[in-house]
């Protein structure tokens, strides 16, 4: 089975939003596993209010979540990773060396660059953030689906 991990900061905002988008754009019958974790989680947290009030406007209620910390259990499972930034890709590719080749930038197929955490700011930032990622999720579903190299 196919699992794809994302990963930021706090694991409250971005990656969970990642996580909580791609299993609402995969179909239900897909056989990928979603997960979310944060270089610096602190284990436990629910997502943020504004990351749930934006995913609720999507149509998804993502209160079963909790916050983790990337582990080395999580990357070697992954088949996939997807960091939100270059700093959190060169973290993950520093730690875990052996995993570098499935280690991606969540914005790689796309002219963005970092995708800058929301959090503290506006309602409006946080929306802003979900279009960037699900631009980013529509250019990365054929790679992780095994339609594009």
């Amino acid at each position: 089975m196919k699992s794809v991990l994302f990963v930021c900061t706090g694991n409250t905002c971005r990656s969970p939003m990642a996580e909580a988008l791609l299993e609402k754009i995969l179909p239900q019958y897909s056989k990928i596993k979603v997960a979310s974790a944060g270089v610096q989680a602190t284990p436990g947290l629910p997502a943020s209010t504004m990351t749930l009030k934006v995913l609720a406007e999507e149509g998804i209620s993502f209160t079963r979540f909790q916050s983790q910390v990337v582990t080395p259990e999580l990357i070697a499972h992954a088949t996939y990773v997807f960091a939100m930034t270059q700093q959190h890709r060169d973290f993950l590719i520093r730690h875990y060396p052996r995993h570098q080749e499935k280690v991606f930038l969540l914005t790689e197929w796309t002219t963005q660059e970092d995708l800058l955490d929301p959090i503290g700011g506006s309602f409006q930032d946080y929306q802003e953030c979900s279009e960037v990622i699900k631009s980013c999720l529509e250019k990365i579903v054929p790679f992780i689906q095994g339609e594009v190299e």
